[in-house]
């Protein structure tokens, strides 16, 4: 059956015609993907939203059509009415589901003409990314683009019936929300009728799924988008992403995980693209087990390589910068490729080829890193045969020290020596470079975990942007409307005690990590407007402020909600480890640049001083 509305433009597509349809009269239209003039004949791949017919123009059959043949060039809009015959034996292109035939053209009508496109219209092409967004029209006519925007359509039509059929009840909820501080920047919207005042775009749907919750919704989804003004990243937008966001009555977080653990098998089985989950059930890691192996709630699970708290016995070494040091962790690389993958409770495979050499340009490049990750530098040593070690730093090291590390011959050893936050951000990035460097990672394989017990509060950074008032010295780690693992008594007792007794506290959150990315975060709620209150109180906002940012969800704890639970997960992710693609933008009709402009459009842009004085707002001008 055709995929198209048959009119006076076509009959069929251009993906669908086979050699039974020999003899039958057709009307095709689409654009010009390649042209072949072959002294006399003339022939042109046709190309629609399905796929490409070859189409023929013979003097011979009509004369007029083939004139008007030899002007036409690549991307013009054509129509062509014509017969279905088969292509001459040794000529087929088996590559083409319509390979097996050609359209011997009787008529052409030039709908639209082009000029030269900017970049070839084809996949296997090198093209500057901020081209191919000035002209997301034309990149989105190569086949790479339209098979992504196919999939994602597929895996949206999948998340709506999965959910519907398991009775949870799709709610678009606002797009024009109030201001809040929630970590992120808001998008601001002027309030034309109310001078001075802003809607914000809502970073997510958080407080409106929990009011569904209190309305006895029981189990809510939307595909929604989420505007946060962040900066650029491959794995995430600069401006709006849409994710699955979901929330469910009367449950606890491991009703969730069962529930999304069965999602994800079926979801994976129709979209998996040939991958496979590393386990199942999905492993678990405390917040303070993953930071302790692998140095990030994130963790890369395809390759062991974990880190080493050797803190003791580094501070009785003759190394200065061990001895002073808060906390010093160690990366074992071993030089043979299977023991990279030898782990104490996952069942790894071994990926690639070739040993874990590192040469001393290897070495350099790696410090390098990691002074721009911020460290002084990177301290290793080398094991030989013999088990002896060198380096710059092995004549600082005691025996006692080497033998703590049960290292074996050809290991190479990496150290970082700092606070414990530090050290394990460091060697994260140093292991996930060799990672890449070695190609560790089998990309067929998904190693999904479930990370939970995150902390409540984490340490105000400076510079940072985050739910903290000046001087508090804690923000939220997480979702402010996270449920805190412990009783209101005790949120309170580690409020007087200080900084350091509430950094303990843990959270009733949980995140979802694969290779290396952050999927989704989620957790229970909290309910309790007295808890909820100290929370905040703690990262230093007053009762007024509180009040005045979060009046409606306390007041609406006042009758009767429900516990719930969800979670809210990034698409465009997912589908951009599905897809192998390099970044999320990918997976986008029409996205931003990294740095959050629209060369399609020419946006952001500047408005007239008649549109700001409506809207009472006055543009400072740049100091230069």
């Amino acid at each position: 059956m055709s995929k198209i509305t048959k009119n006076e433009f076509r009959t069929n597509s251009c993906g669908e015609l086979k050699e039974n349809q020999t003899g039958q009269e057709v009307i095709l239209s689409g654009w010009v993907k390649s042209r072949r003039d072959h002294g006399g004949l003339i022939f042109v791949d046709l190309r629609d939203f399905y796929g490409i017919t070859q189409i023929v123009f013979d003097p011979k059959i009509n004369k007029q059509a083939h004139q008007k043949a030899e002007q036409v060039r690549s991307e013009w809009c054509l129509k062509v009415k014509g017969l279905v015959r088969k292509r001459i034996k040794g000529m087929e292109n088996l590559k083409l589901k319509t390979g097996q035939i050609e359209i011997e053209v009787h008529e052409l009508v030039i709908l639209s003409k082009s000029q030269t496109p900017p970049f070839e219209i084809k996949d296997k092409i090198s093209v500057n990314e901020e081209l191919r967004l000035e002209y997301r029209y034309l990149d989105l006519r190569r086949n790479r683009m339209k098979e992504n925007l196919k999939f994602r359509a597929a895996v949206n039509l999948f998340i709506r019936n999965w959910f519907s059929e398991r009775d949870f009840l799709e709610v678009e909820t606002p797009l024009l929300s109030a201001p809040a501080p929630e970590g992120a920047r808001d998008f601001l919207v002027p309030a034309r009728r109310e001078p001075g005042k802003f809607f914000a775009l809502p970073q997510s749907p958080q407080i409106f799924k929990q009011f569904l919750m209190y309305s006895c919704v029981d189990k809510y989804f939307q595909i929604a988008p989420a505007f946060r003004d962040e900066d650029s990243r491959a794995d995430r937008h600069v401006d709006v992403h849409y994710q699955l966001d979901l929330e469910m009555a009367f449950v606890k977080q491991e009703d969730v995980w069962q529930m999304y653990e069965d999602f994800l098998s079926q979801f994976l089985t129709k979209f998996g693209e040939g991958k496979k989950l590393l386990q199942k059930p999905l492993p678990r890691f405390s917040y303070n087990e993953a930071i302790e192996r692998f140095g990030t709630e994130k963790p890369d699970l395809r390759f062991a390589l974990e880190l080493m708290d050797v803190t003791k016995e580094a501070q009785k070494t003759d190394f200065k910068i061990f001895k002073q040091a808060q906390n010093v962790r160690a990366l074992k690389v071993p030089k043979a490729r299977q023991k990279a993958f030898e782990s104490k409770d996952l069942n790894l495979k071994v990926y690639g080829k070739g040993d874990l050499e590192f040469s001393r340009k290897d070495i350099d490049e790696l410090t390098e890193i990691a002074k721009g990750a911020g460290a002084p530098g990177l301290a290793w040593i080398k094991i030989d045969q013999k088990g002896q070690a060198s380096g710059a730093i092995a004549k600082f090291l005691n025996l006692s020290f080497i033998r703590s590390l049960k290292p074996e011959p050809f290991d190479t050893i990496f150290f970082a020596a700092d606070n414990p936050s530090e050290t394990a951000k460091i060697l994260d990035i140093i292991r996930r470079n060799i990672q890449e460097r070695f190609k560790l990672g089998d990309p067929d394989i998904l190693a999904f975990c479930w990370i939970n017990d995150f902390p409540l509060f984490e340490p105000v950074e400076e510079g940072a942007h985050g739910m903290s008032e000046k001087g508090s010295g804690v923000q939220f780690g997480h979702n402010p409307f996270t449920n805190p693992d412990c009783t209101l008594k005790q949120l309170k007792e580690a409020r007087k005690k200080g900084v350091e007794e509430l950094l303990k506290i843990k959270a009733r959150q949980f995140d979802l990590a694969c290779n290396g990315y952050e999927m989704f975060s989620g957790g229970e709620r909290c309910t309790d407007g007295q808890m909820l209150s100290e929370s905040f109180e703690a990262v230093g906002y007053s009762k007024k402020v509180i009040d005045k940012n979060f009046g409606p969800i306390m007041k609406a704890f006042k009758f009767g909600p429900p516990p719930h639970a969800g979670l809210g997960q990034g698409i465009d992710r997912l589908l951009m480890l599905l897809r192998d693609e390099p970044n999320v933008r990918e997976m986008t009709a029409f996205p931003k640049t990294a740095i959050g402009q629209d060369l399609m459009l020419g946006a952001p842009r500047k408005v007239s001083k008649e549109v700001l004085d409506e809207l009472r707002i006055e543009v400072k001008k740049d100091e230069i």
